[in-house]
């Protein structure tokens, strides 16, 4: 008795997990938020919503540091846009937008 149950608790953890593995694979498809071509026109956008709260409207810091050029190398500062920097408030936002937003607001920031 105690094997067949212990089996169904796997079995039912195991479903969980894969209902789970599923759910964090499905992305909404609400055109209004996807940006399929990165342009300087999708960058002040994006950059308001997700970068202006920290480094204010301009880039050039508030609680945040500047991060308009020169301040950083555009690769570094798109790995750093993607992943964090571990020891500060600068968050990773790799899985919250892709990598086509994120060089939309590297276009938005470098193309003064």
């Amino acid at each position: 008795m105690y094997s067949r149950c212990l089996t169904m608790y796997f079995v039912v953890i195991a479903l969980l997990l894969a209902g789970l593995l599923l759910a964090g694979c499905v992305r909404g498809t609400d055109e209004d938020q996807i940006i399929t071509t990165p342009t300087p026109e999708n960058g002040p956008a994006l950059f308001a919503q997700h970068c202006a709260g920290c480094h204010g409207a301009d880039g050039k810091g508030a609680s945040g540091p500047s991060i308009k050029p020169p301040a950083f190398e555009r690769q570094d500062l798109f790995l750093i846009v993607a992943n964090g920097r571990p020891g500060t408030a600068m968050p990773a936002f790799r899985g919250q937008i892709n990598e086509v937003e994120v060089e939309a607001i590297m276009d938005f920031l470098y193309a003064e």
